[in-house]
């Protein structure tokens, strides 16, 4: 097969113009995590001066919350892509229904927990979750495309 002859399943692996390769999965991660991790410190900082130690287990509580569930939806979601590569939609649809779920069975547990204040968990949660994703959008953005499962480092 020529170079310019695309594989029998329609697909190329030319990139789109401008768009770099598509960092390995530990690059993505990171680009995720890394600013999570800094808005969560900010918010564990903030919320200890202004709630005391309660406020700063709280935040620091949803802040790795965050990080966890949604780490395990990236890793899951990966991996799962990698060996069902005709079903990402669903199966990224089945993640976020997991994430869900998850929070509401450890809000449904530690409901009323003297030790966790519910306000800066609320919020350390609500802000890290979106600067996560827009985090992830931002590197989606820039790669011009979504990488495909299984793509080279």
């Amino acid at each position: 097969m020529s170079e310019r002859e695309a594989p029998r399943d329609g697909r190329r692996d030319e990139q789109a113009p401008g768009a770099g390769a598509a960092p390995a999965a530990g690059g993505m991660l990171r680009a995720a995590v890394l600013p999570t991790l800094g808005v969560g410190a900010v918010l564990v900082a903030g919320s200890a001066v202004l709630a005391g130690g309660r406020g700063a287990l709280g935040a620091a509580v949803g802040t790795a919350l965050v990080v966890a569930f949604f780490g395990v939806d990236f890793a899951g979601l990966r991996w799962a892509s990698a060996r069902f590569p005709d079903a990402p939609m669903q199966l990224a649809v089945l993640g976020y229904v997991l994430k869900v779920v998850g929070l509401g069975v450890l809000l449904a547990v530690f409901r009323g927990t003297p030790a966790i204040a519910p306000v800066p968990f609320a919020v350390s949660t609500f802000a890290c979750a979106a600067v996560w994703l827009a985090a992830h959008i931002t590197l989606v953005a820039r790669l011009g495309a979504a990488p495909r499962p299984g793509s080279a480092p």
